[in-house]
């Protein structure tokens, strides 16, 4: 289903992308061929010629000659028999085809039909890149699409690790006379180029569409892992032309490598351990480090903050007694401040790197110190995390996702997945670019912790300092880099425990959550090792299906709504769903929609600042949850921020089914809600009258019809019975209002038939013919329309609720032309209707008259239809909406 819909938003903007001064290049596409059943090859030459942007060329490069016609007819194809490998520069000579890009391609490979147009896009908006390569999934023999891999932006380690760039990747063919020869056939010649293109150039003009624009046959996978070979040429060449000193070696999933930067030099680690008693936990810390670890220039120092337990000091003694040199014990006597206590005990490092340690962790490899070194010995590197994993064996560390979890700042992916499991895209278990890692084991050169100024000890004493320390260091142009290859155990924020439950230490967590966002929203939203596909609300990966976002972020041509409809029924179709749909068919605007309130949760401010709306709407957003996000909105988004109000909710009347369910200072919450907005939007001028002293700047936009709904109906064959069809259509808030006509259904029930449809009272029941049920409001207009009345009546009681109340019955029954008898209250003033005083004597006489002039009452129906038409089509003021909702 995301497929699908991805699909059809893609294609539909798709026509509209390419301008005049757009540039235009020649993709040329190359395929080996080295089996006689071209059945493959046929679903990719199809998928070509269904490709939306038409200036391609596909060439098919085999040892066999070519078996088909087609390939001589067709300008687009041509077939080149090869008997040895070539360098890719000299086989585009040989072909003589005129093309600005290139692309190696399998056999199978279906490409979506707006890939390329969607590439072309790309680089007419990015005109510096030289490669581009998009995200895939795999497609069974069945023609199943599955497996979805959605990539991380250019991720250097990832990239030596594993090949993770695949399938559909473009390549400038200008820059290729620049590189190494590049062999071919070859099935990592993409790989191959990519290294290459990197040498030469830099990362910087390696480009990532993040979108699943190519399906890639099932069976590939083993075809690439019986070849190798290739790929480990490839990163040898690689290393030889950037001269680095790295073996390579197979890693620990089949298919990935794993590199080792060798250096000579054996610099001083320090080791730097906070600790508060906790003394079973330390002991096991502190002996793990003397017992295991074989690199000898090292030195520990333990950060004692105020342990009290007598144990722990003599503890502390006998240490610094049994190894005066390479363990200190330091007193920090100010309170606990995780970052505090770091940045004083780097102060007295002796070491060219630290190490920052949990005291609830444990040393597993004798290697562990040279495992971390190997990289951040590297001039790129700035920061190395190591893989912890619980006591029982599942992961608790493989990296930080920025923006992840229920606060939105930053949470750890493949959290509690088996220690073994390889993970999404086996990234639990290979070398790879992070955007952070944890300081329960992390090291970094002394000289970089200290041009980054440390941790941060005023904003982040306690949470997300680690977090801040990486992206202060990456802004400085450094690598962060996570190993699986370093394995420790980690029994997970024993430290912390305590400290969440004391309310002042809540509110201290919840600041420090404020203080990541106000520093870093930008990039919270956009993790270069993640993929904007996927979901921020859990950690294993999953495709983002919360948000139903439909623009791209990357291109915007319009001002984009994201809206919070409330439901599907009535007031979420009025308000939010109908409005939006016409402004968007009418081309002025893009619109998403998040789920209806039951199926919700709220997105979080990072989760805005990824989509980049310019507007938020939210439609009866009075409740405490509500209220909540909205709160945070305001504060953290550069977003103009609309609600929408549509009943006087702290004025209930009596027998309203919602009296006594929502809290007692509603009043105080819906004006909350309204200081909070730019703007409020209601339906009518009682309504803006009713909040003027409430909020600040109000609109009035009536409810319209629209048109697609009520336009297209069936309407049922004239009443030929001998009683005229008499009713009325409403929800479950009408108790009181039926309460009152029942003497009028009771009088009248012989002379005419009643149909009712949505509520009916128990004590109405005996006297009504027909009584519907409500249905969903994609069915509602014709169930509406079927009920096939001569005459519809609205009543409505006199209070404060329903004289803020709009006129939509009125408009409803007059679109299907459908003459009114109703309660002469403020909303159906100035209406083509009968208004009667709230009288069941008025009323059953007014009744008693209209039906004893069948053709009047058609008359005035017809009267009533032309009045809606003309004033109340959502089409005709479409405009009226885009005003109200613009800043």
């Amino acid at each position: 289903g995301w497929l699908e819909e991805k699909r059809e938003h893609d294609l539909s903007r798709d026509l509209l992308f390419l301008s005049d001064n757009s540039i235009k290049p020649v993709i040329h596409c190359l395929v080996y061929v080295d089996n006689e059943d071209l059945s493959m090859l046929a679903n990719t030459i199809d998928s070509m010629g269904s490709q939306t942007y038409e200036l391609w060329h596909l060439s098919v490069i085999s040892s066999f000659s070519c078996p088909d016609e087609m390939f001589n007819e067709v300008p687009q194809l041509s077939w080149l028999q090869v008997e040895q490998q070539f360098d890719v520069q000299t086989l585009l000579l040989n072909i003589g085809v005129q093309s600005d890009w290139i692309c190696f391609l399998e056999t199978g490979d279906y490409i979506e039909p707006h890939a390329l147009s969607s590439c072309i896009q790309y680089l007419n908006k990015n005109r510096e890149w030289q490669v581009v390569y998009t995200d895939e999934d795999r497609v069974s023999p069945e023609g199943f699409f599955h497996s979805p891999k959605f990539k991380p932006g250019f991720n250097l380690d990832l990239l030596y690790s594993t090949d993770y760039m695949g399938g559909l990747t473009l390549f400038k063919i200008d820059s290729l006379t620049k590189l190494g020869e590049i062999n071919y056939p070859n099935p990592f010649a993409a790989y191959d180029s990519v290294l290459n293109y990197l040498d030469c150039f830099g990362e910087s003009v390696i480009g990532h569409i993040e979108n699943i624009l190519l399906h890639r046959n099932d069976n590939l996978e083993q075809f690439f892992l019986a070849q190798l070979e290739f790929k480990e040429a490839a990163l040898v060449s690689h290393f030889k032309r950037i001269k680095s000193n790295s073996l390579i070696s197979k890693g620990l999933v089949e298919g990935s490598f794993v590199v080792k930067h060798q250096f000579k030099d054996e610099p001083k680690v320090s080791i730097i351990i906070p600790t508060k008693d906790q003394l079973s936990l330390l002991k096991a810390c502190i002996d793990s480090i003397l017992e295991k670890t074989s690199y000898l220039n090292y030195e520990v120092i333990i950060i004692d903050n105020q342990s009290v337990e007598e144990e722990t000091k003599s503890y502390f003694d006998e240490l610094s007694m049994s190894n005066p040199d390479n363990i200190r014990v330091i007193e920090y006597a100010k309170p606990y401040n995780f970052s505090a206590i770091n940045n004083f005990a780097a102060k007295q490092a002796m070491g060219d790197y630290l190490v920052l340690l949990n005291n609830d962790t444990m040393v597993l490899q004798e290697e562990w110190l040279h495992g971390m070194l190997s990289h951040a010995q590297r001039s790129d590197v700035g920061i190395v995390g190591v893989k912890l994993v619980f006591p029982n064996k599942h992961i608790q560390h493989a990296g930080v996702v920025l923006g992840m979890g229920g606060n939105g700042v930053a949470e750890h992916p493949h959290i509690g997945i088996p220690m073994e499991s390889a993970g999404y895209m086996s990234r639990a278990m290979v070398t790879q670019n992070v955007s952070a890692v944890t300081a329960a084991c992390l090291m970094i050169k002394k000289d970089i912790y200290q041009q980054a100024g440390g941790l941060d000890e005023e904003k982040f004493k306690i949470l997300y300092n680690d977090v801040d320390l990486c992206l202060k260091v990456r802004e400085q142009g450094y690598k962060i880099v996570w190993t699986p290859y370093v394995t420790l155990i980690h029994h997970g924020s024993s430290s912390l425990k305590k400290v969440k439950q004391d309310k002042k230490k809540l509110e201290q967590s919840q600041q420090e959550v404020d203080n990541m966002l106000e520093k870093w929203l930008p990039q919270l939203a956009n993790d270069l090792a993640y993929n904007r596909n996927l979901s921020l609300k859990t950690t294993d990966f999953q495709v983002d299906t919360s948000m139903n976002v439909t623009w791209n972020v990357d291109f915007k041509d319009k001002p984009r709504i994201y809206a919070f409809p409330t439901d599907s029924q009535g007031v979420g179709q009025y308000r939010v769903r109908g409005p939006l749909k016409a402004l968007t068919q009418a081309g002025k605007v893009e619109t998403s929609l998040a789920n209806n309130l039951d199926q919700l949760v709220f997105p979080t401010p990072v989760e805005i600042e990824r989509i980049k709306p310019d507007v938020l709407l939210i439609q009866n957003g009075f409740l405490d949850h509500m209220l909540t996000a909205w709160k945070r909105y305001r504060k953290f988004n550069d977003v103009f921020m609309v609600c929408g109000q549509d009943d006087v909710v702290y004025m209930l009347p009596d027998n309203h089914p919602r009296k006594g369910e929502w809290p007692k200072n509603i009043r105080r919450k819906v004006k909350e809600q309204f200081q909070l907005s730019d703007r409020l939007i209601v339906a009518n001028e009682a309504l803006a009258e009713e909040f003027k002293k409430m909020a600040d700047e109000i609109v009035v936009v009536p409810n319209y019809l629209e048109n697609v709904r009520w336009d297209s109906l069936i309407l049922p064959e004239n009443n030929k019975g001998k009683k005229l069809r008499v009713g009325w259509a409403g929800g479950q808030e009408h108790i009181g209002d039926l309460k009152f006509i029942l003497p009028v259904v009771k009088a009248l029930h012989k002379e005419v038939e009643w149909v009712f449809m949505g509520l009916c009272i128990e004590e109405l029941r005996p006297y009504v013919k027909e009584i519907h049920h409500g249905v969903d409001f994609d069915f509602y207009p014709q169930r509406l329309a079927d009920l096939n009345l001569d005459l519809a009546i609205a009543p409505l009681m006199h209070n404060k609720f329903n004289e803020c109340k709009t006129n939509l019955r009125l408009l409803e029954y007059g679109v299907l032309g459908w003459p009114v008898v109703c309660s002469d209250v403020l909303p159906y003033q100035n209406a083509p209707v009968t208004r009667v005083a709230n009288n069941a004597q008025h009323w059953i006489k007014t009744i008693r008259e209209k039906i004893n002039e069948p053709d009047m009452l058609s008359k005035e129906g017809r009267m009533l239809q032309q009045w809606v038409v003309d004033n109340y089509m959502l089409d005709d003021h479409a405009v009226e909406w885009y005003a109200a909702l613009m800043p």
